[in-house]
């Protein structure tokens, strides 16, 4: 397998530090308000590389966070009137929906930044002793960038020619404008946590210590894979490196992979274009699958453009794939025919082919694709057998298990229709044929199609 590696910024080949096994932090939301598309994007196509990962047979570690303390959080907070936990523990159930929505695996690991303070305290100790860091009265204690010779390693960027981010605050008793800070001095009102042995003042971490704590708590001095936005190149990652590797000694992650911006219909989302998004907002128009189709449907390192045009495309992509399915699950079968095992092992392998070079995904959809229209051909010609049948539904499962956009039991339906099939599913078990008739013809009246094959009972 060959991975894009922003660090050396050329596609590598695949080392994990362990053999068959690989540990990935992939930096999370700040949980101040709903999620949005671009959320939407980091979480699918990392998932989509993790799910690949299983695929292989890698035993994977994959960690994400919830960022639950943070200027824009305070800020939210204070308007709404409720602390900041009360905004965390309101928001961070709104994203779990979302991704659930959209099929994201459950992470190993979803750490909340706020249990990590004590690592993050450590870490700040550690560095004023070796002189990486530097206190500003009343005010924090921040990195020197200057005493971190490889800062700017991963953005390519000089020191003094670093366009400064947004969350770099540049104060006169700074040393260097990109010093970034650490720990930030309590402020009345803010929530704040103390060092027991004095050295470092009550208040609470900046933003970039926070990820390198986790990390290192979780996966370690050094890990396989760190995982981001493109916008987090440049300060924070670039940051998350510098006191990492000043507090360690040791190379802070092995891979840094990026995911490309989202467009909404050509132009770069931000709320100053008012074409911010959200994801709940998107799902009560397009179906979470169809959202995700588009997702992956661009390469992860690729800007996206998201677009009512380009939606209804994917809803037509993805349908026919999943009627596709459909149709082998109907089909009248016929006696054995040719074994189509071939078939699926050729498309199965085109598919790992493009995957495995740094996770091609047009040319592994469109390996889906020319097997959906093979084995259409082959059924339109002389149908298909019991045992061809069940070897094209194992491709599909197989392939599913990556893209995660398939229904292999039923649509999506609301809860009215779910509790409906799952009481006709029910009265089929029990053999109560006269309920289960009427049950279904009540989700006929609701235009919901039943169909009872031998694999099961099939609705959409």
């Amino acid at each position: 397998m060959k991975i894009y590696n922003t660090f050396s910024a050329t596609v590598q080949d695949l080392e994990p530090i362990s053999t068959g096994q690989i540990s990935m932090y992939l930096c999370g939301p700040t949980v101040y308000g709903k999620g949005h598309l671009g959320h939407g994007r980091s979480m699918v196509a990392f998932d989509l590389i993790r799910r690949y990962f299983l695929f292989k047979g890698f035993k994977v570690t994959f960690v994400t966070n919830f960022t639950d303390i943070d200027d824009k959080m305070l800020a939210r907070a204070k308007e709404e009137g409720i602390t900041v936990k009360e905004l965390a523990d309101k928001i961070i159930p709104l994203y779990e929906s979302d991704f659930d929505r959209l099929r994201v695996l459950r992470p190993s690991l979803r750490p909340l930044a706020t249990a990590f303070i004590d690592r993050m305290l450590i870490i700040t100790k550690d560095l004023l002793q070796k002189d990486f860091a530097y206190e500003i009265a009343g005010d924090g204690i921040y990195f020197d960038v200057e005493k971190f010779s490889a800062y700017g390693k991963l953005s390519k960027q000089k020191l003094e020619e670093l366009q400064h981010g947004s969350r770099i605050a540049v104060k006169d008793q700074k040393r260097g404008a990109s010093d970034f800070v650490l720990w930030k001095y309590k402020k009345e009102g803010e929530p704040s946590w103390t060092d027991a042995d004095g050295v470092v003042a009550e208040g609470r971490p900046g933003w970039h210590i926070e990820c390198s704590a986790m990390a290192y708590d979780l996966l370690g001095e050094t890990f396989d894979i760190h995982a981001g936005g493109q916008d987090l190149v440049f300060p924070h990652h670039e940051c998350e490196i510098a006191q990492s590797e000043a507090y360690t000694g040791k190379q802070f992650a092995k891979y840094w992979m990026h995911n490309g911006f989202v467009n909404i219909e050509g132009e770069k989302m931000s709320k100053s274009l008012n074409n911010f998004t959200t994801l709940d907002d998107t799902f009560k128009s397009y179906s979470p699958l169809v959202v995700r189709f588009l997702l992956i449907s661009t390469h992860y390192r690729s800007p996206i453009d998201f677009s009512q045009s380009s939606l209804e495309q994917a809803k037509v992509s993805l349908a026919r794939i999943q009627d596709f399915y459909w149709r082998l699950v109907t089909e009248k079968l016929f006696p054995e025919n040719e074994s189509i095992a071939e078939i699926c092992e050729f498309y199965l392998s085109e598919f790992e082919k493009s995957m495995d070079q740094d996770f091609e995904i047009s040319g592994a959809i469109g390996a889906v694709f020319r097997f959906v229209k093979k084995i259409n051909a082959l059924i339109d010609k002389g149908g298909i057998s019991k045992n061809n049948r069940d070897l094209a539904i194992q491709y599909l499962e197989k392939i599913d298990s990556v893209l995660g956009v398939l229904n292999f039991d039923q649509a999506e339906f609301n809860p009215e229709i779910l509790a409906i099939i799952e009481a006709r599913n029910k009265a089929r078990l029990e053999k109560d044929y006269a309920k289960s008739d009427s049950l279904r013809e009540e989700l006929t009246t609701k235009g919901v199609q039943s169909i009872d094959t031998d694999r099961g009972s099939f609705y959409r």
